[in-house]
């Protein structure tokens, strides 16, 4: 019985960022976090036989378990042997982190499988950004230099 709780006191509060240490030079945060954010297909495991587990350790168990749903792309699961890995490096890389977050923050609702094809990442992020934001930004300026009394300037 010890031999378990010190299996399941190492997987909770070791070899995982947040362990209250240090890894590469960052202090880590304390452990054990109380919130689970998982996939749906570990629901069952994370909100009934870990808790379970941990409480029969005498261990603390996590207060919320946040279920997400799937990505696709292009419709279909990911896969290696399909082909159709997203590499979010190369997302990045080639479109910034915040054009990826605004995309996945608008397009996809927590909780609900989303899909990603790039034909419509490109559409979503010029159409809301590019357009809305920029046109939002345009009437801003139009207005300041309208009504600013002519101490505005666009040079930094």
């Amino acid at each position: 019985l010890e031999e378990a709780r010190e299996i399941l006191e190492a997987m909770s509060t070791r070899g995982v960022e947040g362990s209250g240490g240090e890894a590469g030079g960052r202090e880590l945060a304390p452990w054990p976090v109380n919130v689970h954010v998982i996939g749906k297909d570990i629901l069952r495991f994370h909100s009934v036989y870990w808790p379970a587990m941990l409480t029969s350790a005498g261990l603390p168990t996590p207060s919320r378990v946040f279920s997400h749903g799937f990505l696709t792309k292009d419709g279909l699961k990911m896969g290696k042997s399909m082909g159709n890995t997203l590499d979010p490096i190369e997302l990045l890389d080639a479109y910034g982190a915040d054009a990826v977050r605004f995309y996945f923050l608008k397009s996809i609702s927590f909780g609900n499988d989303g899909d990603f094809n790039e034909e419509r990442f490109i559409n979503v992020v010029n159409d809301s950004l590019a357009n809305d934001v920029g046109n939002l930004v345009n009437r801003c300026l139009n207005l300041l230099r309208k009504n600013g009394g002519g101490g505005f300037s666009l040079s930094a």
